[in-house]
């Protein structure tokens, strides 16, 4: 999406229509550990407001997918699909307000509402590493 050499582009396709990508952050959050979140800058939305599109390391990309995967088989990845960009539809145009880090700055950030650390619990990809 950046076309910055070292990222991929992923995208995220949702069954319904979401009003910003506070939403998405949401989901990414629950589904990829701390230091994925913490590399992808921003999230654009898709014109047709059912999909968006965001960048992560190259290094990252099996991590994603196989996070992804496990998702599906826990049940846990219902309405989305996931994965690499092939062709981006139309985005929307770049608003900052719902496109960076977390949408809104207030509860949003990786202290609450969303983040790993509040609102929603531990989920699977945040178990301790042995």
């Amino acid at each position: 999406m950046t076309a910055e050499e070292g990222l991929v582009t992923f995208e995220i396709i949702f069954d319904e229509e979401f009003r910003t990508t506070s939403f998405v952050w949401a989901i990414l959050r629950k589904l990829l550990p701390e230091k994925i979140t913490n590399q992808i800058k921003f999230i654009r939305q898709f014109k047709d407001m059912k999909g968006a599109a965001f960048d992560v390391p190259d290094d990252q990309t099996d991590r994603v997918k196989d996070l992804y995967e496990a998702a599906i088989t826990h049940g846990s990845a219902k309405g989305y699909t996931l994965e690499i960009a092939r062709e981006l539809p139309e985005l929307m145009d770049s608003d900052t307000r719902t496109e960076s880090r977390g949408g809104y700055s207030s509860g949003y950030g990786n202290q609450g509402g969303y983040g790993n650390s509040g609102g929603y619990g531990r989920g699977y990809n945040d178990s301790p590493v042995k």
